[in-house]
């Protein structure tokens, strides 16, 4: 699984490759808002049948001179190829870290 990135325009997409088939899928949603905000310099973890993504970057904000920097968690569930919607509504999300970019994280048992 691949979400999002740099090249010349920050991505949001959502890109599966097959191994067997030696082939690139993306993976389209039914809505293009039920994708998070591009992005790149997140992580991205799997646990269970779910990836959860974490901080990264978006595009340069003019305005702010600087980069949108997230904390957010977004959840995509593997076996229905959609995101959870409302899984940060239940987390305890002011003891997240802050937003930060080009980091690392693991899941060790049921922790990330």
């Amino acid at each position: 699984y691949l979400f999002g990135g740099f090249a010349r325009e920050v991505y949001n997409d959502m890109k599966i490759c097959d191994f067997n088939k030696k082939k690139w899928y993306i993976i389209v949603p039914e809505n293009v808002y039920d994708n998070p905000p591009a992005r790149y310099g997140h992580s991205m973890i799997a646990y269970k049948d779910y990836l959860i993504l974490f901080g990264g970057a978006g595009a340069f904000n003019k305005n702010a001179k600087m980069k949108i920097c997230y904390k957010d968690m977004p959840v995509f569930n593997m076996k229905t190829e959609k995101w959870v919607p409302d899984f940060e509504k239940n987390t305890h999300s002011h003891l997240r870290p802050e937003q930060r970019m080009y980091h690392v994280c693991a899941v060790f048992g049921n922790v990330m």
